[in-house]
């Protein structure tokens, strides 16, 4: 399985689980491929570069996403919730 994203999206999964062990490409693995606008191109549509990838097994990954030591604190999500809303709300003011 591929995932293709961007490189800053790709850093956000590695901060989130840690590093995790690579292993070869096969079955039950993911690899995950960062790529960014190649900035230094003067085409009209810049290229994309790849950045750097990552193969682990997909277990590996569900595992580093659901232990308890990658899961944001308790709240995190309700209160940045809370915050957008009434961040919305304030402008209709």
């Amino acid at each position: 399985m591929f995932f293709v994203c961007p490189n800053r999206v790709l850093d956000k999964i590695l901060n989130r689980v840690g590093s995790l062990a690579e292993s070869p490409m096969q079955t039950g693995s993911i690899t995950i491929l960062g790529y960014q606008i190649d900035t230094d191109s003067n085409k009209r549509h810049a290229p994309l570069v790849l950045k750097r990838s990552i193969t682990t097994l997909t277990e590996r990954l569900a595992m580093a996403f659901s232990t308890p030591e990658s899961l944001p604190e308790s709240g995190v999500y309700e209160r940045e919730i809370r915050k957008a809303i009434e961040k919305r709300l304030d402008s209709r003011s």
